[in-house]
Parts: structure tokens; sequence; C-alpha cells
């Protein structure tokens, strides 16, 4: 009998319900516990002593500049990780664990402890890490934390094994800017994915006609162009948009849907389950990721663009990132340059008026996300990146 690989997920996320990082998070643990051959522990970036460092430091952040407020959380929350890592491999003393990060933070603290037990380390990027840093921060480009936060970016990769990035975008940014420290390191693209049990056809319940857009409320995710686009519609009074998701940009997306007056169009359904916004998606007109770049802190491969596919409603998607990566001659979606909302809106009036003419790009879309976006193909990959370091 073969010997189980230990496998220890690792991430400042605080669950697998928010979308984004979180489902990718989810469908990999789904994979995980249902793979013989692999022991999981997981930790997040939660517990009440994660919680205890965040609110001091908050406390703390009273006081002093909110950039120190941001270091101090950094360094909280690798402590805390640190300490939780070490807590799970003492419960397993007799298995070498592979640690799988999800950010730089649990990387750091997985590589404080690797040569005490002998770790190995698997980092998925999902974004330029000292860039996602700097704009959630909210700090301006030329703070002396982006060199910090730089420098610490730069001689964490000593401490992984092999990266997995989720995009082309992502693997060549690291080329760019890590190229005299990755040696040679491997990079292994491994696209997101969508769980096969989403490619089994579900009912289509048109109780009404709306456009979906699920997103986080952030700059980069363009929410912004899809109230702009709907402002312009000429069907705009027979239609609906739900916007489903929060973040920082959540007050000025309000501020301009009442500017339009389209209150009454243009609902906020804040953050759902995953359930309810993928019954969203399901039954919506049209699906919008309306994605813009912020910097070097691009869309990936989004899941939303892949859920759309996977439940056959038509995609309109920005033409960048992992998102052209994926759909790009494949006649899967309607693809637009960044900021366009006039394209977006002339796109969706042809929709109301023509639903039959996506169908080619409904099927096409299916197709692909079936063939290569699936949980099945992606997992076979991830697990070959453990197997080769093991």
């Amino acid at each position: 009998m073969n010997k189980k690989i230990n496998i220890l997920v690792v991430t400042g996320h605080s669950g697998i319900e928010s979308g984004g990082v979180g489902t990718h998070l989810k469908i990999l643990l789904d994979e995980l516990k249902n793979d013989q051959d692999i022991h999981l522990d997981v930790i997040f970036g939660k517990g009440k002593i994660g919680k205890g460092h965040v609110f001091l430091s908050r406390i703390v952040g009273k006081h002093i500049s909110s950039g120190l407020v941001e270091v101090l959380e950094f360094f909280l929350n690798i402590y805390y990780m640190k300490k939780r890592i070490e807590d799970v491999i003492r419960n397993n003393p007799a298995g070498q664990y592979i640690i799988h990060a999800h950010d730089r933070n649990a990387t750091i603290a997985a590589g404080l402890l690797k040569s005490q037990y002998k770790i190995k380390i698997v980092q998925t990027i999902h974004a330029p890490y000292y860039q996602q840093y700097l704009i959630n921060a909210n700090l301006p480009q030329d703070s002396l934390l982006k060199e910090f936060i730089y420098a610490f970016d730069k001689n964490t990769i000593k401490f992984v094994d092999e990266f997995i990035a989720v995009d082309n975008l992502q693997r060549d940014l690291m080329l760019r800017d890590f190229s005299e420290k990755l040696d040679d390191k491997k990079i292994t693209v491994i696209s997101n994915a969508v769980e096969k049990s989403m490619l089994k056809e579900i009912e289509k319940k048109y109780t009404e006609k709306y456009i979906v857009v699920a997103r986080h409320l952030y700059k980069k995710n363009g929410v912004e162009f899809a109230i702009k686009a709907f402002n312009i519609l000429k069907n705009k009074k027979f239609l609906k948009m739900y916007i489903i998701g929060s973040g920082d940009e959540k007050e000025n997306l309000r501020a301009l849907v009442k500017k339009f007056r389209l209150e009454n169009n243009i609902i906020f359904k804040g953050r759902l389950s995953r359930e309810n916004t993928v019954e969203y998606i399901n039954n919506a007109l049209v699906s919008i990721v309306p994605s813009v770049p912020v910097g070097d802190y691009i869309e990936a491969t989004s899941l939303t663009m892949l859920e759309t596919m996977a439940m056959k409603t038509p995609l309109i998607a920005s033409n960048i990132g992992g998102i052209k990566q994926v759909l790009e001659g494949n006649n899967a979606a309607y693809l637009v340059e960044p900021s366009d909302y006039s394209s977006i809106a002339s796109i969706i009036d042809k929709l109301y008026e023509y639903p039959k003419n996506s169908e080619k790009k409904i099927e096409n879309a299916y197709d692909l996300v079936k063939s290569d976006y699936s949980s099945t193909v992606w997992f076979k990959k991830i697990k070959q990146c453990y197997l080769t370091i093991k």
C-alpha cells in the first residue's frame, strides 16, 4: 500500500464562500478530500488568535499611519500562520508535508519552518502580490512600503519549490520581476476550473429578464462599466441588473446608480452564497465580467466566466489577462475591450431582441469548459505538481 501524501493547504483567506480565491480553494479542497492518496489538513486566515491580531493592529492603527497598520497586520498574520502550521506538523510527526500556499504570507510562514521540518512548498500565484497588496491597502504607488513589500516578495521565492500560476500573465510577471531569483524553479500554468458537477444540465427558470454581474466590488472588476452600459441601453426599462458581491467600491457604485436614477432597475444583492449566485447566473439573460487592468493587477482565469460558460448563459467579458487566454479565438463569448461600456450596451440590446443569436457561442463555451476547465482535468495537473516535488 502506497504511503499517503500529506498536503497542508494554507491561505490568508477567511473561507471558501467569498468567490474568486475562495471558490478556487473550495474546488481544490473538494478534490483533495476525495483523493485516496492524500491526507489533507487546512489552515484558513481566521480563528480567535487571527482575529485578535487584526483587532489589535486596527486599535494601534488609530494612532499611527494606515501604511504601518498594514505592515503590522502583515507580520502578525505571518506569526499566526507559522504557529498554526507548526501545530499541524507536530500532530503528524511521521509524515513529510507538502504545503500548498495561496499567498505570500502563507509561504513566508511555511518557509520559516522549512529546514526544521523538511517541508516542501508549492505556491499558487493568483495575482502579483506586491501590486495586490498596495491596491488593497489603498497606498500610493510611490509609497516606501512598495519597496518594502517588493523586497519581501522577491526574497520569498527562495522558500518555494514549485509555483503554480493561474494564467500565462502571472507566469510572465514572475519571470519579468524575479527572473534572477527563480533560478531553475518550475512555474506551471494551471488555469482555474469549475466543479465537474456544474457541467450537468440545470433547469433554467426565466421568471424575469435581467443581467447579472457577480463580482467583488473592487476597481479591477470594472462594475462601474456595467452600470454605465445599462444606463444607455435602448431596452433598459424592460430589464433589471443584479449586482452580486461586496467591496470597497460599493458606495461609489451606489452613487453612480443614483446619479443615473436607476435605483429601481439596478439592485445590489450584496454577498450571496455560491449556490444562490450560480442560480442567478443560470437564469440571466446575460452575465457580464467587465474587468479592467489596475497596474499589473489584471483579471486571471475568472471563475465567474467559467461558471457562466458551464451554465450555458451568454457571456460578455473584457478581452484581458486570463479571460483573453481562455476565450480568444474560440467564439465562446462576446469579448469587449476593457471599459468599453458602449459595446457592452450594444451587445445586450441585440441579445434582448435576438436571444437565439447567442446559441452557437453558448454551445462552444460549454464544450470548451467541459473539455479544458473541469475540476477533474485541473486537479490531475495539480496532483502531478505534488508528485514531482515529493
